[in-house]
């Protein structure tokens, strides 16, 4: 038995695998980028990451300035639906740090879950804390909005939240809109105490 490994043979054997196992992701397939702008607008195409690195990929010098604001629509949708899944994954890793809810059994560290995120999506500290307790406000309070995120329909928080404006809310939240009124943006003010959050 030799301890060396032909490399060639395990990269091909690789490829053959992920050929094999490779399956399109459901709903998700896009026309050929050359014939989007000219049978389907941007903004139609379901949000997901296939849309931006579609519209990354094409000569946007090539589009009309209809095509550039149908793409810059698309990506607006599918940033809600990138924010909404972040969210999701937010709300996950807060459930697993019982003290930062309140709840028990509850360790030491569980207060620092807001650090814990700052720390690694390069924040500050008090920003971590306020996208973890959006996300877990979204997952609990808000789930219609939420789903309204993932299907592109509602603006998440961006570079807005904490700082006391709302405009949408379909649960009946912040300055609750009905869908299909238009595209609402969810922010939550930091000054409104949050139950699961204790200072």
């Amino acid at each position: 038995m030799s301890a060396f490994v032909d490399l060639d043979a395990e990269v091909a054997g690789l490829q053959a695998w992920l050929e094999c196992v490779a399956t399109p992701v459901a709903g998700s397939a896009l026309p050929d980028p050359g014939e989007l702008e000219s049978t389907v607008r941007w903004e139609d195409v379901p949000p997901s990451g296939i849309v931006l690195d579609a519209i990354a990929g094409h000569d946007l010098g090539a589009l009309t300035d209809d095509e550039l604001l149908s793409a810059c629509a698309a990506m607006e949708k599918s940033g809600s639906w990138q924010q909404a899944i972040q969210a999701r994954v937010l709300a996950e890793f807060a459930s697993r740090r019982p003290g930062y809810l309140g709840e028990t059994p509850a360790s030491l560290f569980d207060e620092a879950a807001g650090d814990e995120v700052a720390t690694v999506l390069h924040l500050a500290p008090r920003t971590g804390a306020t996208r973890l307790d959006w996300a877990i406000e979204l997952t609990r309070r808000l789930p219609k909005t939420l789903a309204g995120m993932e299907r592109g329909e509602v603006s998440g928080p961006g570079r807005a939240a904490g700082r006391g404006v709302g405009e949408a809310g379909w649960d009946g939240g912040i300055l609750g809109t009905a869908p299909g009124a238009g595209r609402g943006r969810v922010v939550y003010p930091s000054h409104r105490p949050r139950p699961w959050h204790r200072r």
